[in-house]
């Protein structure tokens, strides 16, 4: 009579050394999320311009909010090439 197959836990598989690419399925939810933080940002833009009269506090508010958009972008790439600060 044949045994009954045991699941698998994640201790008792060892570690496999795959490589993953861009492609790999995270990097995808990543650059979404990237995407979702630039759409925000854009209609924080569109808000601001409609609401804040003033020019020097529409300018100031606009400029933090270009900040945070490229802090965005550049993390994105921190986090998809971590071993390139390295070099």
């Amino acid at each position: 009579m044949g045994k009954w197959l045991k699941p698998t836990d994640c201790k008792s598989v060892p570690p496999s050394e795959v490589r993953r690419f861009e492609s790999f399925p995270v990097h995808h939810e990543f650059v979404s999320r990237l995407s979702i933080a630039l759409v925000c940002y854009v209609v924080l833009g569109m808000l601001t311009w409609a609401t804040i009269a003033d020019p020097k506090f529409r300018a100031g508010t606009l400029a933090i909010l270009a900040l945070f958009a490229v802090k965005s972008v550049l993390r994105r790439n921190e986090v998809l090439h971590p071993d390139k600060d390295a070099e």
